[in-house]
């Protein structure tokens, strides 16, 4: 079994999008709300409309349109944010971005693009890591995760994962890759 494992990180877009879209929608659910609010503005709308009342019906058209457009602007206000992320980080063709050293006593992080001292952070000190079909999201707090793609990493995925597994412990990991039937 490797002592030590070392992850040049070059992100591109789709793989930051990917984060973005599993750490939002997945982790946080942060679809939840806005959809929530929709759901009750849109039922309103519809105990208005079966009342029959003429005077509510263009109440009614609002509480519709309202909740019509909650998630819409949300969401699409998500995307734009994204978009001008992946734009401001410069990742329209693969960068890189930091490397990782993983070993027994914690990971070691070099950030590639600025010269800054490296990050020490014990395994203790992590907060979880997620396993999906083509990256590791190893979350150094529950704010900020260390991306680490599959096939830049100096052992096989299964491998980074099984070490990551043990370092950081099985309560803490969550595997959730399509399993092949």
């Amino acid at each position: 079994m490797a002592r030590e494992i070392d992850v040049h990180v070059k992100l591109d877009a789709g793989t930051y999008r990917r984060y973005c879209n599993f750490d939002a929608f997945r982790r946080r659910r942060r679809w939840f709300k806005p959809l929530l609010a929709a759901m009750c503005l849109i039922a309103a709308s519809m105990v208005l409309l079966a009342l029959q009342r003429e005077t509510y019906l263009s109440l009614a058209g609002v509480l519709m349109g309202l909740g019509i457009a909650i998630p819409l602007v949300f969401f699409g206000l998500y995307f734009i944010q994204q978009q001008a992320q992946v734009v401001g980080q410069g990742l329209k063709e693969p960068q890189p971005i930091y490397s990782v050293r993983l070993s027994e006593s914690g990971v070691c992080v070099v950030n590639d693009r600025r010269d800054e001292a490296a990050v020490e952070l014990p395994w203790s000190g992590l907060f979880a890591a997620f396993r999906r079909s083509d990256c590791v999201y190893l979350y150094v707090n529950p704010d900020r995760a260390l991306i680490l793609p599959d096939g830049q990493a100096s052992a096989s995925p299964d491998a980074l994962w099984a070490f990551i597994v043990r370092n950081l412990g099985a309560n803490k990991c969550n595997d959730g890759r399509q399993k092949a039937r």
